[in-house]
């Protein structure tokens, strides 16, 4: 099935990246409740936190596009040296 599927995927997503277009049904996250610990009283909305869902494509073009402004910014050194959250192999160690 995935051969079958993954072609028309990616093409989706090339046209996606290529036009610099979201289509908008990929925008729309599936909100969930979840309790915080499996102990927690159910009755009480303060032991919930939120998660969203996005759609797969959706969270596809995000790494995509994620990797290819961390390369830019890399290459050109558009970051700042003491930026290390969130960058790969940079700690404060």
């Amino acid at each position: 099935a995935d051969d079958i599927i993954a072609p028309h995927l990616r093409d989706v997503i090339n046209a996606s990246l290529t036009t610099a277009t979201f289509p908008e049904s990929w925008k729309h996250a599936e909100l969930n409740a979840l309790l915080k610990k499996p102990t927690a009283d159910p009755t009480d909305l303060k032991n919930f936190r939120p998660i969203s869902l996005l759609p797969f494509p959706a969270k596809v073009i995000e790494k995509i596009v994620n990797s290819q402004l961390t390369i830019a910014l890399e290459t050109h050194d558009s970051l700042d040296p003491t930026q290390f959250g969130f960058r790969a192999n940079h700690s404060t160690e």
